[in-house]
């Protein structure tokens, strides 16, 4: 082949097409070095276009690598010596496959591991919490030494419904348990999509410009393939490799095809997601509206509601709480009983819940409500900006380490000798510990007075005493036996424990 002299090993000095083969040494040239040879002859010979094409198919090929990819908007996991359960289970399908063995076994899954999980992930035949458990348990995972917190109980209730007669009742009683958590899971389920829904647009828009620049590429292609008689002539030249440039004309044009199907499919995918998000929104309003008819059937009329909270007045007035300046917070406001009766009584009170009709209800009787997660709404406010923090019937509700975040922030925000209350039910009392906690199906688990006291104090309280409150509560318990009726000892000190207090606070102050 004749070499150029100017150094681009395309058009050599005497004007000859590179293209065209020595008559003196056979050639051996592959069908890509042909098909861009072409090209830049006709480019030379023809000059209509001004736009410069790709002359080295590495261009190409490094340009079809740089394509777009959509990316999950859950970010990868550092590598550490502990992780929570919730982290681990943020993954799915085959990106949870990856994350779990770089995490437990400080390596990637070999082919047919990650074949075999995916596989049972994909058919049901294991979950998420059972695959975490195999390979903390497996010999190379003990000795990795990572340890996944939260990861036991989930394993063992798996086991459970797994079980052929029980297991449907676990599973249903499970389920049922954690319907108070269905709202705050909607919540981070709709960020989560939030974020893949602004992933996959901006997947959407990079797709759209590589779908304008291949266009580009093939009407520059189409416009720099040779005429007539020059293919004539390259015919006669080459007409072995003729069908080969054909195919490969052909295979330009289906993955144009392919591309635009691939734009088709993240379309419709964007549109399920919106679907979904829509559907979300729904069911938490339905949610609303389902567990605010339940709070009206068994909390109780709103003059005993308001009977009930009366005696916190005398404890807010003596912080000298209730100002403008240093407002009365309600945490979980719910209906509004408590913010009721500071209005009536000249005091300030504002009120922070998720529940949507409940702040309907609130702002219907004109009060100060805020919609949003109390932790987040606290997060907000400035140092010392309130007077007194109540959270009634609201501890309850909430995993260990949302209480201990709770606290943590009303410390902060509250001026100093600020009021904290935070009301419960009394599991001292034998009826509620063992049926009226659980009539609520958000509650999580009862919380005894001493170990509550104990976690104000814990987080940096002070003056944390245990209030025990019958006011308006009717026990329904029979009263205890006279000391000289036979066996009254021993009867009396079960009665006790039904006539004891249903509901305790615990009333503490900032330092």
């Amino acid at each position: 082949m004749t070499k150029s002299n100017n150094g681009d090993g395309n058009v050599p000095a005497n004007g000859r097409s590179a293209v065209a083969p020595s008559r003196s040494k056979p050639q051996n040239l592959s069908i890509d070095d042909i098909m861009w040879r072409v090209r830049a002859e006709v480019a030379r010979r023809s000059s209509q276009t001004a736009t410069a094409v790709l002359t080295n198919p590495a261009d190409i090929r490094s340009f079809d690598e740089s394509m777009p990819k959509w990316k999950s908007a859950v970010p990868r996991l550092p590598r550490k010596g502990e992780y929570a359960l919730a982290e681990l289970l943020a993954f799915s399908d085959a990106d949870f496959i990856d994350v779990a063995y770089s995490a437990i076994l400080l390596r990637p899954p070999a082919e047919n591991e990650f074949n075999h999980y995916l596989h049972l992930l994909r058919t049901e035949a294991a979950t998420k919490v059972e695959i975490l458990w195999t390979l903390c348990s497996c010999q190379e995972g003990r000795d990795a030494g990572v340890r996944i917190s939260g990861l036991r109980l989930p394993y063992t209730l798996q086991q459970w419904r797994r079980k052929r007669f029980i297991g449907p009742i676990v599973s249903w009683v499970h389920a049922f348990l954690r319907l108070g958590a269905l709202s705050e899971r909607f919540s981070a389920s709709e960020a989560n999509q939030a974020r893949d829904l602004q992933e996959s647009g901006r997947v959407l828009n990079l797709l759209a410009e590589y779908l304008v620049q291949r266009i580009a590429a093939v009407k520059l292609q189409v416009a720099a393939r040779p005429t007539a008689a020059e293919l004539q002539k390259l015919k006669d030249e080459h007409a072995g490799r003729l069908n080969e440039l054909e195919h490969l004309a052909r295979t330009e044009e289906e993955e144009l095809e392919h591309v635009k199907g691939g734009l088709d499919f993240t379309t419709a995918a964007v549109q399920r997601l919106l679907m979904n998000k829509q559907k979300s929104i729904e069911l938490s309003g339905a949610l609303d509206s389902f567990y605010a008819t339940f709070e009206d059937h068994f909390r109780g009329d709103r003059k005993v509601i308001r009977a009930r909270v009366e005696p916190y007045l005398a404890m807010v007035r003596e912080v000298g709480a209730g100002t403008v300046e240093a407002p009365v917070i309600d945490i979980g406001c719910g209906r509004g009983e408590w913010l009721e009766v500071l209005r009536d009584n000249g005091l300030v009170g504002r009120g922070i819940d998720l529940n949507r009709v409940f702040l309907d209800a609130c702002r219907g009787l004109g009060l100060d409500v805020i919609e949003g997660n109390a932790i987040e709404r606290l997060r907000a406010m400035h140092d010392a900006s309130a007077g007194a923090i109540t959270a009634l019937h609201v501890v309850e509700h909430l995993p260990f380490d949302h209480v201990i975040a709770l606290l943590d922030e009303v410390k902060r925000v509250l001026r100093p000798g600020g009021l904290i209350v935070l009301e419960t039910p009394n599991p001292e009392n034998l009826t509620v510990a063992h049926h009226w906690f659980y009539l609520d199906p958000t509650h999580r688990n009862p919380l005894p007075p001493e170990a509550l006291r104990w976690i104000v104090e814990a987080r940096g309280f002070q003056g944390c005493r245990i209030e025990r409150l019958t006011t308006a509560r009717d026990l329904h318990a029979p009263p205890l036996l006279p000391d000289n009726a036979p066996g009254a000892a021993s009867i009396n000190a079960v009665l006790a424990l039904l006539n004891a207090a249903p509901d305790y606070a615990i009333v503490a102050t900032r330092p």
